[in-house]
């Protein structure tokens, strides 16, 4: 008797069949007539209610789907956001794509988008994009925690190792953020350093020459072009 009640499953529940009785045997195996949620009754395998191979007649399979990928809520079709998407692309690129091929990214932010969107939090705006910063803050290095932060093209386009760095009076700042704050054209800075062999002092305190009547100034040929 108690060997009996040992395998008596009536009235168990396996994810969403309800074991009503005892079924007919099938090729050996011990049958369940089990009923789903739904109302669907089947007779079902010993082995597969006790094994979870089965959890029900297949109702709620779009539903179990799609909570098993979605974890996040940030992937779903149709939907991903920029973050999802930045992620994804980086895992995409990185050791593969030209110029990404000595391009690592962090295991755990490659395993994990959860911990990845932990670390770098969400782009402040759509004109943002995660730029790498590089040991000498001159961009490049990898993917990882510590060296990435949300960028607009003005401020990735600065810390380029193409950008060129100017100190003036103890500030340190590229040549671009200089001409904003002088209000001198960028081209016309980097003639002067540049081409004209002026010190920075010199760039930043010559004054532009003007054009009148179209008529150029005398020996403006010596002088930086305006």
């Amino acid at each position: 008797m108690a060997q009996h009640l040992k395998h008596d499953l009536t009235g168990m529940t396996f994810g969403d069949w309800e074991v009503l009785r005892k079924g007919d045997p099938g090729k050996g195996n011990t049958m369940w007539t089990c009923r789903c949620t739904c109302g669907t009754v089947r007779d079902i395998p010993s082995g597969n209610l006790r094994n979870r191979k089965t959890l029900g007649c297949g109702c709620k399979r779009g539903e179990r789907v799609s909570k098993g990928h979605t974890t996040h809520g940030q992937s779903s079709k149709g939907a991903r956001t920029r973050l999802y998407n930045t992620w994804a692309t980086i895992k995409q690129r990185c050791g593969k794509y030209p110029g990404y091929e000595y391009v690592g990214m962090d295991s755990g932010w490659r395993e994990s988008f959860v911990k990845f969107a932990s670390d770098v939090g969400s782009p402040p705006s759509d004109k943002h994009s995660l730029h790498r910063i590089g040991a000498d803050g001159l961009g490049g290095g990898n993917y990882e925690p510590g060296n990435v932060i949300w960028a607009d093209s003005t401020t990735q386009n600065r810390c380029k190792r193409s950008t060129i760095w100017l100190e003036y009076r103890g500030d340190r700042k590229s040549l671009a953020e200089w001409a904003e704050i002088l209000e001198v054209p960028a081209i016309t800075l980097h003639a002067r350093i540049k081409r004209y062999g002026m010190t920075v002092e010199e760039a930043f305190n010559t004054p532009i020459r003007t054009q009148k009547n179209n008529r150029k100034p005398e020996n403006a040929s010596k002088q930086p072009p305006s």
